[in-house]
């Protein structure tokens, strides 16, 4: 059962990925809205 903590970890890697491309393109989009 060390393969489920294997793919938690894996998860959780790739969550933060999507999150952090998630944040900045929310930052690159706002930025470019308030630079208008």
């Amino acid at each position: 059962e060390s393969n489920v903590g294997g793919k938690v970890a894996v998860d959780s890697h790739l969550y933060g990925g999507i999150a952090g491309l998630v944040a900045a393109g929310g930052i690159y989009f706002f930025k470019r809205y308030r630079a208008r």
